[in-house]
Formats: C-alpha cells, sequence, structure tokens
C-alpha cells in the first residue's frame, strides 16, 4: 500500500531537490517515503520545495498528511 507521505513527496519534487532543502541526503527521503514520515524538522523543506514548484500543495496539506499517517501508524499498534 502506498502511504499519503509517498504520494506527497512524489507530487512535491524530485528526492534530490527536497534533499537539498532540508539539507539531507535524497536516501533519508527515500526512507521518509518508505516509512511514511516526514521528521517534523524537515516539514518546512519540504513545503519550501512544493511553493518553489508550484504544485498547488499547502503547508497544511503536508502537515495533515503527516498527521494522519501517524495516526494510522498509532491506531495499527493498539
Amino acid at each position: 500500500m502506498t502511504s499519503k507521505i509517498k504520494i506527497l513527496l512524489d507530487q512535491v519534487g524530485t528526492r534530490e531537490e527536497i534533499a537539498a532543502a532540508c539539507g539531507v541526503e535524497p536516501i533519508a527521503v527515500y526512507r521518509w517515503s518508505r516509512n511514511g514520515s516526514i521528521p517534523s524538522r524537515h516539514l518546512a523543506g519540504v513545503f519550501r520545495v512544493a511553493s518553489r514548484n508550484r504544485t498547488g500543495i499547502t503547508a497544511e496539506a503536508i502537515i495533515s498528511a503527516h498527521d494522519q499517517a501517524a495516526q494510522t501508524e498509532t491506531e495499527t499498534t493498539l
């Protein structure tokens, strides 16, 4: 099953673009996608790339996708 985070990151930009904006290696962005979670300290970087690429993805949408992924993970562990 494809996570909302993976779909969102694919729409935002390339792994390389996101990694550069967040100060990490592209493998880190791959891991976020695979794990379905973006570390909170990198949410602003993801939003910068989304804005630069004029994707129409808002900060609210990024946070919402992240919160939904966290909630789904919590529900599956209960």
